[in-house]
C-alpha cells in the first residue's frame, strides 16, 4: 500500500507562570484509507516553547548578567535538542505500525519547514523553526516528488466529473491518462506549447479517434508563448468541463470556466491554488497536496473509493 504523509507542523507559545498547558498532544497522527492501496495519514507534531524564566530572581549570587550571557544560552540550545529527539522517537513510534514498507512512503508538508516560525520569531531558541522536523522525517521518509506519474495521476481521473476536457501542456504518460478518460469523453481541447511535441502528442490523437472515435481539437502554443496568456471560446467557456493542467506553471490563464468546472492540477503547484481562490473561480480545485490535506472529503465524494477511515494514535 502506498503512504501519503501530510505534516502539520505547530510551535505552542506557553507561559511557566500562568501554569496553563493547552492541552495538545505532542504528535497526533490520523489514518485515512482511501482505497485498497492508497492511505493517507495526517501528522501533526507540536512543539512547545517556553517563555524565559525570571532568572534574577533565582540566580542569588554571583555576576547574573554574567551567567545569563555564558551559561543560559548554552542550557536552552540543550534542553530544545533533547526534547527534539524524543519528538522524533515518538514520530518513528506514531508511523511505523501504519506504513507498508513494501509501498511507497513519501511526505508532503503543510508549509515549508525551514526559516521563521509560525510566531515570526528567529534567535537561538527558534534558529530553525521546523526545519528539524522535515530533516528528521526526510532521512527516512523523502519529500513526495512523483507528482505526474501516471500511478499517482490516476488517482486524481475520478474527479474529473464533466463530459468536456481541456487538456493544457503534456506529460511523459500524456497517452495513458488520455486513454483512461476517453471512454468518457464527449469533446477534447488539447494546447500543446509548441511544435516541439507535435509527433508525440498527433500520435496520441490519432490513438484516440481510432480506439475511441475521439476528434481531438489539437492546437499548438506559437514559439515563446505561455500558457497564462492561453484564451478559448465557444462551448469550453459555456459548458462545464474538466481542465487537466499538466503546466506546472504557477501563473492562472485568463480562463472563464462555467460553474461547475473541475481544475485538475497535476503538478499540485501551491501558488496556483492560491491564485485560484484568490479570483474566487467557480471551479473546484484538485490535487494530490488538496486531497492529502482534506482526505476525508475526497474519499466520500469518490465514486470508487470507500469512505475514509479514521485512526487517531497519540501520544
Amino acid at each position: 500500500m502506498d503512504t501519503i504523509i501530510y505534516v502539520v507542523y505547530r510551535e505552542l507559545q506557553i507561559n511557566r507562570g500562568s501554569g496553563g498547558e493547552d492541552g495538545a498532544e505532542p504528535v497526533c497522527v490520523e489514518q485515512f484509507a482511501m482505497g485498497k492501496d492508497f492511505q493517507v495519514l495526517h501528522l501533526t507534531v507540536c512543539e512547545r516553547r517556553y517563555e524565559a524564566e525570571n532568572l534574577w530572581q533565582r540566580l542569588r549570587s554571583g555576576n547574573a548578567l554574567q551567567c545569563l550571557t555564558d551559561w543560559f544560552p548554552r542550557l536552552q540550545a540543550r534542553r530544545i535538542r533533547r526534547e527534539r529527539e524524543l519528538l522524533a522517537d515518538q514520530i518513528r513510534a506514531c508511523l511505523d505500525p501504519l506504513l507498508d514498507r513494501w509501498g511507497e512512503n513519501a511526505c508532503i508538508y503543510a508549509q515549508r519547514l525551514q526559516g521563521k516560525t509560525g510566531s515570526g520569531k528567529t534567535g537561538m531558541a527558534q534558529e530553525e523553526g521546523g526545519a528539524w522536523l522535515s530533516q528528521a522525517i526526510g532521512n527516512e521518509i523523502p519529500e513526495f516528488q512523483a507528482y505526474q506519474e501516471f500511478r499517482w495521476i490516476d488517482r486524481l481521473l475520478p474527479y474529473a466529473g464533466q463530459e468536456h476536457f481541456l487538456a493544457l501542456g503534456t506529460v511523459g504518460c500524456i497517452g495513458q491518462v488520455l486513454e483512461r478518460l476517453a471512454p468518457r469523453m464527449k469533446s477534447l481541447l488539447w494546447i500543446v506549447p509548441d511544435y516541439t511535441y507535435k509527433a508525440q502528442v498527433e500520435t496520441v490523437a490519432e490513438r484516440l479517434y481510432e480506439e475511441f472515435g475521439l476528434a481531438v481539437d489539437l492546437r499548438f502554443l506559437p514559439e515563446g508563448a505561455v500558457f497564462s496568456r492561453v484564451r478559448i471560446s465557444g462551448k469550453y467557456l459555456t459548458e462545464p468541463l474538466n481542465l487537466l493542467d499538466f503546466t506546472g506553471e504557477k501563473y492562472v490563464p485568463p480562463l472563464t470556466l462555467a460553474p461547475g468546472s473541475v481544475w485538475l492540477d497535476l503538478g499540485a503547484v501551491e501558488e496556483k491554488e492560491k491564485r485560484i481562490k484568490g479570483r474566487r473561480m467557480p471551479v473546484e480545485y484538485v490535487s494530490l497536496r488538496t486531497i492529502a490535506e482534506h482526505p476525508a472529503a475526497f474519499a466520500k465524494r469518490n465514486p470508487q473509493k470507500k469512505t475514509a477511515t479514521v485512526l487517531d494514535t497519540m501520544i
